[in-house]
């Protein structure tokens, strides 16, 4: 079954890359690989990981900053997996190299990379697409008809 990811961000690309080392085939279509805001993003990745921190405090955090519009049990399940998500992207060969307490945040610890964070987590990822042949196809989707569970376009 070929599986088409939408969209060239960090969440678009982690997925196309589990997808294919479940078996699946797996495309990614984006007008642009450079102009998603995952590639954009400059600050850094928000991990309860320094220190003295916890995920509950992360997610207390979270939720004060939210001002009660936060749902809790979503901001529990990503600050759940906040590790996971860094012990992947370490095991991809990226090294943060400097930790900051920004605003909302009671402790240091947005982790970055160089200042932009978004660009080398994105390039890096694009890397390993190519390492497994996922094709990256620079072309918007429009038009898409979509019958029962597939896609036709």
């Amino acid at each position: 079954m070929m599986i088409a990811i939408i969209g060239s961000g960090i969440a678009g690309l982690t997925a196309a890359i589990s997808l294919i080392k479940r078996g699946f085939d797996v495309v990614v279509y984006t007008p642009d690989v450079f102009k998603s805001n995952s590639y954009l993003a400059q600050a850094g990745i928000a991990l309860p990981l320094a220190n003295g921190d916890s995920p509950l405090n992360h997610v207390l955090d979270t939720l004060k900053s939210g001002k009660g519009l936060s749902n809790i049990e979503t901001v529990w399940n990503v600050i759940s997996k906040a590790t996971e998500a860094y012990d992947f992207l370490t095991s991809l060969g990226l090294e943060f190299d400097y930790i900051s307490k920004e605003g909302g945040h009671s402790t240091a610890r947005v982790f970055s990379i160089r200042g932009e964070t978004g660009k080398w987590i994105t390039t890096r990822l694009i890397e390993v697409c190519k390492e497994y042949g996922i094709d990256i196809i620079n072309k918007s989707v429009e038009g898409l008809a979509i019958g029962g569970r597939e896609c036709y376009g």
